[in-house]
Parts: structure tokens; sequence; C-alpha cells
């Protein structure tokens, strides 16, 4: 049987356009050094020129021979998981292994046509330096081709020789200054922008500026470079991230559902081990010296108006024979996640971000409108889906089963869970944003009425109904104004908050005023300064 054979054009293709974005090929490089046990690398894009570009791990590094390996038809065809089980398909120091396919190598092309790679090898004690020119076998070139001659067509070219082996500088060390136009161009036009801000050295600052923002778009290319390798990488969590516990758990308490509180501290148990297990990784990734970290931190400000929740994604089973393991959270919040990036529901694979945060939620089909724009949450896949990933690693084949039934799984959370309790917290959030409305508006009326009749009154209300003409008692004694429950107030609550002063500013001005005449001016003082405040 004749056997079915794969074109070299296919790794022209993938050195030339494969990955969406900038940080997409440079999340490639990071997941290569975390696979290598790396606890730091650093990106330096030398802007803000952007004319060169370079990458250092202080990983196990590469040897020589791996390297040639690769580049003589070991590219899309990695051995880093030969002979591991599933459940043991570790790294030395016990992190997850990301690379699976073997095509980060060329991540660098996205930007690039020519690059240098050094390596010293830690478990050889060996080193070599290649330069690999991809220039004269761009796709333009390749196009006109004849396709039956192209199953050996070269994709680049190499040079390698060894070098005297460095403990200092163990790991893998990346540079190219032989830059695509369009990527120059496109970073240094925005870094002089009008609107341009420096990224601040510190995170939290970093952090502050972006969380204030409604889309990254707001600040440009390069803020929104440093935010998808924030989103993508196997990094920590900002501190505190991703859930606030306290404030979760006590809004989740003014929910009528008894479950609400146990699923919100189940949903903050499992962010935390995720937190904790990637704090153990001992990770630590730089872009032009700024460390980045995962950026959630839900909820951001601390509101007597808003209301939380957290709801747990867990899920341990066989589709079709194959496991797929998964767990994570769904964060919930009466107001607009900022910023929009941040909303939806992101799906990591082994630690790693496949995509942006989805806000259509895995494609969920009944509408929600603007209660979408309050939903933020992670997915993190232990087991499977690794067959449903694209060759990008940015998207998934959505008719894979291990994919089909995690949608199905999530989309029935949402259903029964999720947006369900959004509206009773909505419900909620409206009375408590009310009654603070109305305790503000009291305080502003009792400092009014001091200044009008110098005397202080407090204002309350027994909530008990009466069929006086008059719904207010006022106990001039104790300088009390108590509001009862009444059929001629008005239903709706600002409406009724309006007619309450209005009501409480002519029984006083009554009280007080010299004659009939001046009982009107005195009401309207008391309006007016209640109205100020």
């Amino acid at each position: 049987m004749p056997a079915i054979k794969l074109s070299s054009k296919t790794l022209v293709h993938i050195s030339s356009g494969l990955y969406r974005s900038t940080a997409n090929a440079l999340k490639e490089l990071i997941s290569n050094a975390f696979d290598a046990d790396a606890t730091l690398v650093e990106i330096n894009t030398n802007s803000p020129r952007f004319d060169t570009l370079t990458c250092k791990d202080n990983g196990t590094g590469m040897s020589k021979t791996e390297f040639e390996r690769l580049m003589e038809g070991g590219i899309g065809n990695s051995r880093k998981r030969v002979g591991m089980a599933d459940d043991n398909e570790v790294t030395a120091t016990g992190r997850p292994l990301i690379g699976r396919i073997g095509i980060g190598l060329l991540a660098i092309a996205q930007v690039c046509y020519q690059f240098k790679i050094s390596s010293h090898h830690r478990e050889t004690r060996t080193a070599f330096e290649a330069v690999v020119n991809l220039r004269p076998y761009r796709r333009d070139e390749l196009a006109s081709a004849d396709t039956e001659k192209n199953i050996d067509l070269e994709v680049g070219q190499y040079t390698c020789k060894e070098i005297r082996y460095d403990e200092s500088a163990a790991g893998v060390f990346l540079s190219t200054k032989d830059m695509h136009p369009s990527y120059t161009q496109r970073y240094s036009d925005d870094v002089v922008r009008e609107a341009f801000q420096l990224v601040p050295m510190r995170f939290s600052s970093f952090l502050s500026e972006v969380l204030s923002k409604r889309s990254i778009r707001e600040l440009g290319d390069y803020w929104q470079l440093l935010w998808e390798l924030c989103i993508s990488c196997p990094v920590s969590y900002v501190d505190e991230g991703p859930l606030r516990a306290d404030y979760i758990i006590a809004s989740s308490e003014h929910d009528s559902k008894t479950q609400v509180v146990a699923s919100a501290t189940e949903a903050i148990g499992i962010a935390g081990k995720l937190s904790a297990a990637l704090t153990g990784y001992n990770f630590t990734v730089k872009l032009d010296g700024t460390p980045i970290r995962k950026p959630a931190l839900l909820p951001h400000k601390e509101s007597l108006q808003l209301e939380s929740r957290a709801f747990p994604i867990e899920f341990d089973g066989k589709i079709e024979g194959s496991r797929l393991k998964y767990d994570g959270y769904i964060y919930l919040q009466t107001r607009m996640i900022k910023p929009a990036e941040l909303r939806g529901i992101l799906v990591r694979v082994r630690n790693v971000a496949i995509g942006d945060y989805d806000l259509t939620c895995l494609n969920y089909e009944k509408v929600q409108g603007f209660r979408r724009d309050w939903l933020s949450g992670e997915v993190f896949v232990e087991h499977g889906l690794e067959d449903a990933l694209n060759i990008d690693r940015h998207s998934f084949n959505e008719v894979h089963p291990h994919f089909m039934a995690m949608q199905r799984h999530i989309h029935k959370l949402l259903n029964e869970d999720v947006f369900p309790s959004a509206l009773r917290a909505s419900t909620l959030s409206g009375r408590r944003k009310s009654e603070s409305t109305r305790t503000t508006g009291d305080s502003a009326l009792t400092e009014s009425i001091k200044a009008v009749v110098n005397m202080r009154y407090t204002v309350s209300r027994d909530g008990k109904k009466t069929s006086e003409p008059v719904p207010i008692n006022i106990d001039e004694k104790k300088h009390r104004i108590v509001i009862h429950e009444h059929p001629l107030w008005p239903k709706n609550r600002t409406a009724r908050i309006a007619a309450e002063r209005i009501a409480v500013a002519f029984m006083l001005a009554r009280l007080h005023a010299e004659d009939s005449e001046s009982i009107a001016e005195i009401a309207f003082q008391i309006l007016g300064g209640s109205t100020a405040s």
C-alpha cells in the first residue's frame, strides 16, 4: 500500500507564519525553557528601536547532537516524551512537560529571517554555537516550486560549531538582528504614539494600570505584548490572585441559597491549589527587565455594591477510552470586568494558555447580554485535550471528543449554577446599592437639617405599617424622625426616597417656622442642602 507523504513545504509555512502574534511565538521559546527546568527566562526587544531580539534561559540547555537532529529532519518530531507514560510526562524537577510536537525552536522565525543560537548543556558539559538562516527559503519564493519535487525540500540553512563549555552560561541563548520590517515598524510606531506610556518596571504598577482600562488596546501594541505573555506563560499569579477569598466568601453569604458559599469555598480552594503549584515551579519570565505574572485578581476593587461569586470546575473521566482531567474556576461579579481581555474562559493545557480568554465561553449558545462581561474563569487541563490542539497551540479542533466533552460540562455549569446565581446577585446588588444611596441621603438630610434649624435629628425606619394620614413621626424631645410604611409611598425606590425627604422637610419646617410664609422657605433650604450633599 503506498505511503502518504508530507511535503517539506509544511515546515516553510510553520517557520514563516504559524503563530498569530509575537507573544504567541515567544511563548513557544518560553515553554521550551520551562521544559528544560529553567528558573529564569529573559527576553529583550531593545525597545524602543526593536531592531534586535534576544531570549536567554538558564535551563539544562541543548546538546549539539540534539540541535543537529532537529535541523536535519527532527523539527515536528519531538522526542521529549519518548518512553513516558501519560501519568509521568514530567521534567527532572517534576514540572509537567509542555512540548509535544517539537516546532518551538522555529518560533522566532515569526519575527526574523536569521537567528543565532548558543547552548551550554549541563548534563554533557558541552556547548555549541549555530546560525540558522531561513531567508533564501521564504514562502513566496517556494510558491512557484514544483510540488512533486518538494518532498525533501530544504527550508533553511545552518552552520554549527562546538565551543568551550561554561557552567555560568548553562542554558540557551537565542538572538537575532535580522528582523522582519513589519515587526520593527509595528512596535516602533507604537512607542511614538502621543498616548504611549512606558511600561513600569514594577509589575504591581503595570497591573494597576491595565486593570483600570476597558481594554488593553487602549495602551497599545507593546503593552498588549506584555499582557499576552502574562496570560499565556506558566508563571505565578499576582499576590492574592486569582481569587480574593475573604471578599468572595463574605459576598457569597448574601445569597439565599446555602450551597453558594460552599461552591465559592471549593472554587477558591481549587484556585489556591493551582496558584501554589505554579509558585512551586519557581519559574520567572522577564520582558525588557519587567518580571511578568498572571494578572487575574478577582475582584480587583472592593465595593459594598459589588456582589462576587465563584464556582468550581472539576472533571476526571474517560472520553472514548482516553483520559480527560481538568479543574478550575468560574468567577462572577455584578459589574463589568476590566480589562475586556480578562472576560470569558481561558483554557490552559499543561499550564500554558491556548488562545485568549474566550468571551463566548466555548461557544455558549444562550444569550446572556451584559452578564457575559461579568464572568472570568480558567480551566487547567492536566490530562487530555492535546490531540485536540491545532498546530499553532492557539486554538482547538472543536469536533474533537475531548473538546466537546469539556464544552458540554462548562455549558451545564453555566446553565445550572453560574447564570442563575448572576440573576440573584444582580437583584441583591441593586437592593444594596439602593440602601447605600438611602443611607447616604439620610446622612446628608441630617446635616442639612442641623444647618437650617440648628438641631441634630436622627432618621430611621421601623417597617411598621400605619393608617395615619402622615406616615412620619417627629419626636421633638429626642430629636428623632421615624418613617413608617404606608400605601402613600411610591413603589419606585428612588421616587420614595425623594418623597420621604420632601415630607420630612415640610413637617420640620412647620415645627420651626415663625409664620406660615416661612414654612416653604425653610423646607426648601433643608432640601437644597440635602440635594447639594
